[in-house]
């Protein structure tokens, strides 16, 4: 069995059941169509949560750096707004499945019968919406469930596995919510 924060090995990328399914018409297709407007998303996040995510006198809004006024974020928000996840959260789980949806409806990746699915037709639409889990993290000794996550553009966040949401650093020395899951 493979253990928490090891990369994980991928299926057959051919899925199990309505194969026809999973794949976009065109390769060169589906690459250009995974792009994703940053700005939109920290937009709607910005208003979401009352965070500012842009530096002051900036021509163009940006995810980066990532501020969540202590609200942090679930996985389904924190991939819209940035796509990024990490392989704790798998994409057969409740959360990686919204974020493989999500991701699909970008690529036009087919979700029929999905309430069928095995663990690797999710593995295989995650691939074919272009969804990766990340395996930048580590657990924190002591601290069970609690994860330390990071990412390109200086990302570095706190999973807070009693609620479920993903934390700044700045966060963390602020939000007393931390401290009580962390107590427990």
């Amino acid at each position: 069995a493979a253990s928490r924060g090891a990369p994980q090995s991928r299926a057959d990328p051919t899925p199990v059941g309505d194969s026809n399914d999973f794949h976009s018409k065109s390769r060169a297709l589906s690459t250009t169509s995974r792009a994703r407007d940053v700005a939109a998303s920290a937009s709607a996040a910005r208003s979401a949560n009352g965070a500012a995510s842009h530096q002051a006198g900036s021509d163009t809004d940006t995810v980066f750096p990532l501020e969540s006024a202590g609200a942090g974020w679930d996985a389904v928000q924190l991939h819209a707004l940035t796509g990024l996840a990490w392989s704790f959260t798998t994409p057969s789980s409740t959360d990686g499945r919204k974020i493989v949806k999500a991701a699909g409806v970008v690529t036009n990746v087919s979700f029929k019968g999905s309430s069928n699915w095995r663990k690797e037709d999710w593995e295989s639409a995650a691939q074919s919406a272009d969804v990766s889990f990340s395996d930048d993290f580590s657990t924190l000794p002591g601290m069970r469930g609690f994860r330390a996550c990071w990412a390109q553009h200086g990302v570095a966040l706190l999973y807070v596995p009693g609620v479920r949401r993903f934390y700044t650093m700045a966060d963390v020395s602020s939000v007393r919510l931390i401290d009580e899951k962390a107590e427990k």
